[in-house]
Formats: C-alpha cells, sequence, structure tokens
C-alpha cells in the first residue's frame, strides 16, 4: 500500500498545485483588463507592468520547481510539504490584491514572505529525500550558486525594499526600479532548478559503487521514474493554461462584445473569437500529443513553452471584438511566429535519435507548421493595410474568418504526421 500511494502522491500534490497557480494567474488576468493603469507611461505604470511580469514568473516558476520536485520523489508526503503546494500560491494570490497600489510596502513585503516560504519549503523537499542514495545527490542541489542563491538573497532585498518604500527614502522611480529588479529574478531562478535538478538526476550520488542496479538504461532509478512522470506534469500545465484562456474568452465576450444581431462588425468579432478558440483547442492538441511522444528530461524553456501560447491568447483575448480589428492581426502573426519557434525548440532539446527522428517528420515544413509558415507574414501584412486602410473591409473579414479553419486544419495535418511518425 505504501509503494502504491508513494507512486500516486505526485499526481494528487501536481493537480492540486496547477489548479491554484491557475487560480492565480486568472485573478492577475482580470486585474490586467479590469483595475490596472498602463497609460501614460510614468513610475506607477511601469512598476505595475514589472509587478505583472514579476508576479506570472513567480507563478510559473513556482509551478515548475514544485511540481519537478514532487516527481522526483518516490515516498509517502509528509505534512509540511503538502502545506507547501498550497502557502506559496496563496501568498501570490494575496500580492496580486496589491499590483498597481500607489503605496507598494505591502507587495514587496509579500514578496518577502513569498520567498522565505519558498525556501523553506525547497529545501525542506530535497533534504527529507526518502531514498538516501537518490537523497544525497539531490542535496547537491542545495550547493552555493544554486537555484537556492535567488532565494536566499531575494527574501531579504524584499524586505529591505519594502522598508525603503514605507521610510520614504527611495521616490516612486526608485519602487519602480525595484520593482523591475524581481523579472530577472523570477526568470532565473527556475533556469538555476532545472539545471541543478537535471544534474542531480542524470549523476546520481558520486561514489559509482553505491548506484543500484539498474532494471533499464537510465541514468539512475530516480531519472528513470522522473521520466515516466515528466509528461504527465506538462499536460497537466497546458490544460490548467488553456483552460485559463478560454475562460478569459469567455468573461470578455461576456462583459463588452456584440455578437448579435449579425453584422460586418458582429461578424468580425464571431470570426476573431473563432480563431482565439481554434487556436487554443489546437495548441492544447498539438502540445499535449507531442508531450506523451517524449521521454527527455525538460529544461525550464521546454516546460515554459506549455504555457507561453495559452497565456498569449488570454493576453489577446483582450483584442477580440475591438473597432480596430489590426492589433488583433498583429497578434495572430506573432502567435504564428511563436508557434514556430516552440516548435523548433522541441526539436532542438530532443534527447534521443528515435525523438528527434519524429519530432523533424512532423515539424517538416510542409506539415503543419506550413500554416504558420504561410499565416504570421499574411496575417502582419493584413493587418498593416488594415492599420493604414489600403485594404478593403470585405477582405480583412474573410481573413479574420479564415482563422477559425485554419486553426483546425493545423491540428489535423499535425495528428496525420505524427501518426504517421509513430507508424514508422
Amino acid at each position: 500500500m505504501a509503494a502504491h500511494v508513494a507512486h500516486r502522491a505526485p499526481d494528487l500534490y501536481i493537480t492540486f498545485l496547477s489548479i491554484l497557480v491557475g487560480i492565480v494567474l486568472a485573478d492577475l488576468l482580470q486585474l490586467v483588463r479590469n483595475d490596472l493603469r498602463f497609460w501614460p507611461i510614468d513610475a506607477r505604470a511601469v512598476m505595475t507592468s514589472a509587478q505583472i511580469v514579476g508576479m506570472a514568473g513567480s507563478a510559473l516558476g513556482t509551478w515548475a520547481v514544485y511540481a519537478h520536485l514532487a516527481i522526483a520523489q518516490r515516498q509517502t508526503p509528509r505534512f509540511s510539504e503538502s502545506l507547501a503546494a498550497f502557502v506559496g500560491p496563496l501568498v501570490l494570490l494575496v500580492a496580486n490584491s496589491f499590483v498597481g497600489a500607489a503605496d507598494p510596502t505591502a507587495w514587496f513585503l509579500l514578496a518577502g514572505i513569498f520567498l522565505t516560504v519558498a525556501t523553506v519549503a525547497s529545501a525542506a523537499s530535497v533534504l527529507n529525500s526518502a531514498r538516501p542514495i537518490e537523497g544525497r545527490a539531490f542535496r547537491r542541489m542545495l550547493r552555493p550558486g544554486g537555484f537556492l542563491l535567488v532565494l536566499a538573497v531575494g527574501a531579504p532585498s524584499a524586505f529591505a525594499a519594502a522598508a525603503l518604500v514605507k521610510s520614504g527614502l527611495v521616490g516612486p522611480w526608485g519602487a519602480a526600479a525595484m520593482a523591475c529588479a524581481t523579472v530577472p529574478a523570477a526568470m532565473l531562478l527556475p533556469v538555476l532548478y532545472f539545471r541543478d535538478w537535471r544534474r542531480a538526476l542524470r549523476e546520481g550520488p558520486r561514489a559509482p559503487a553505491e548506484r543500484p542496479t539498474l532494471s533499464r538504461g537510465d541514468g539512475s532509478i530516480t531519472e528513470g521514474w522522473v521520466r515516466e512522470k515528466v509528461s504527465d506534469v506538462f499536460i497537466t500545465l497546458i490544460s490548467i493554461t488553456i483552460g485559463l484562456a478560454l475562460q478569459e474568452m469567455v468573461d470578455q465576450a461576456r462583459d463588452r462584445m456584440t455578437l448579435w444581431p449579425l453584422d460586418s462588425a458582429s461578424l468580425m468579432t464571431w470570426g476573431q473569437i473563432g480563431g482565439v478558440v481554434s487556436s487554443v483547442l489546437s495548441a492544447w492538441l498539438i502540445y499535449g500529443h507531442l508531450a506523451i511522444s517524449r521521454r527527455g528530461l525538460p529544461s525550464y524553456a521546454e516546460t515554459l513553452s506549455g504555457a507561453v501560447a495559452p497565456m498569449f491568447l488570454a493576453v489577446a483575448s483582450g483584442l477580440t471584438g475591438r473597432a480596430e480589428v489590426w492589433p488583433w492581426l498583429y497578434a495572430g502573426a506573432a502567435y504564428l511566429a511563436l508557434q514556430i519557434f516552440v516548435t523548433r525548440l522541441f526539436t532542438r532539446f530532443a534527447e534521443s535519435p528515435v525523438e528527434k527522428a519524429l519530432l523533424v517528420q512532423v515539424g517538416r515544413p510542409s506539415g503543419y507548421t506550413l500554416i504558420m509558415l504561410i499565416g504570421a507574414p499574411v496575417y502582419a501584412l493584413i493587418g498593416l493595410g488594415e492599420q493604414f486602410g489600403f485594404l478593403p473591409q470585405w477582405l480583412v473579414l474573410c481573413a479574420v474568418l479564415a482563422s477559425g479553419p485554419a486553426g483546425m486544419l493545423c491540428a489535423w495535418m499535425f495528428f496525420r504526421d505524427w501518426r504517421k511518425a509513430l507508424a514508422a
């Protein structure tokens, strides 16, 4: 029974953590849509933008670090480890309430609390590895210069920033500069963590004589376990963020869009909604099935790629149903270009020759990426024409209405090539 629980515990932990992080991101998007000011550009607008990016990066980093620690530990969970999945996102959720506030003292204070909790929870998870051999490998993740250094330095820095703002020793631009400093820190922490996590899995314990006998050709027993679990983690993340993107689209449509009676303006809105929803569904189909086709240890860039596309679509939903169509067209071109980049990223980081061959065949230019290669420049040019008024409105409408079928065609072409590559 203990072995069964240890096998299932990471799934429970990751599902709970993913839902909480999804709530944090949804709350942040709602604030961006309804309450925050970004123009004109002044100290407060700069600080607000930095806070939003820092919060989003911290939420995704929290998910990446805790989830990948969970799948590397085959043991019955402790109360403290289970509680960490709740406390970190909860602090972020409270901190969302102070994003864009005229007095950022509370936001910096909560940032310090969050980093302190993350320091204790990450160290405890690594130190409490039940398996002595693999635990020794993971303890090397705590060495100086690793991901824990960002947490250990960041926590007192955030408390110091709160004190400086509260005492009035720094002005609005000083507070904005300190908020901007949280952005690279939020991005750097999971990058350092994944570097050390991958190394710990591959190296195992220092003494070769202590390594257990392997039942398969993986670097260690834990590495084989993680390779089996990592696609589940990726799929959970993309499913949560896809749901977030769809919810954002529904909220936008209910709040401000005119969908009836049907005329050229409402048809344009329906076409944009269809394009966003189609892109969301095709992103889930493509990324999810690419994930189950791989067994490699992911980098943070690969892990984050599962959230970038849905989050981009969630933000782009705010451009749907506006009087000006060209921002939506530019966003569509940028999204397709992003998809091309992510596809190349998956292929580049494939570890085994079999995985790389499959991804090369699926991502060939005559496959599903053809839609993206054609669509990105076409939508950029149509957006340019619509912005400066030298394209007829009917042509713009046709391009927008075509976005929905194009997304489904892209997913169909992916499945055609994916099934063919698997059967080869």
